[in-house]
């Protein structure tokens, strides 16, 4: 089986406790385009003042997620485990690294399958 044929966990939000069984590549090539208006409307948004942080969370905290290591019958009872691991580059753009190159970095290497952008723009992860 192809890693983006694997079945993980989609949950609605962060509070969905019971997430629905879907392919990975389903949720990376169609299911986030639901959340568009939220990820630019984050994406937008200036970071330097509470105001925005707070507006920032409340956004962030309705966005879908899923669990790329595991498909999961409820949040900590593993259904099959899916072999593949997150990798999260927080604040990339903050360091003052260019995050497009990074992302090509770590797409380069031979066990990472797949590179994007976070949803908050500032940082990236990829899977492997």
């Amino acid at each position: 089986m192809k890693w983006y044929q694997r079945q993980v966990s989609l949950y609605q939000s962060h509070a969905d406790r019971t997430g629905e069984a879907v392919a990975i590549g389903e949720i990376l090539r169609s299911r986030f385009a639901a959340n568009i208006s939220e990820i630019v409307a984050l994406r937008s948004l200036n970071n330097s003042t509470e105001k925005n942080q707070q507006v920032k969370r409340e956004l962030k905290s309705g966005l879908m997620c899923f669990s790329p290591s595991a498909l999961l019958s409820n949040r900590k009872d593993v259904v099959s485990m899916t072999g593949i691991m997150q990798i999260d580059f927080d604040a990339a753009d903050v360091q003052g690294y260019d995050i497009d190159e990074l992302k090509a970095a770590v797409f380069a290497l031979p066990f990472v399958c797949f590179v994007s952008l976070s949803c908050s723009g500032n940082g990236f992860y990829a899977l492997a």
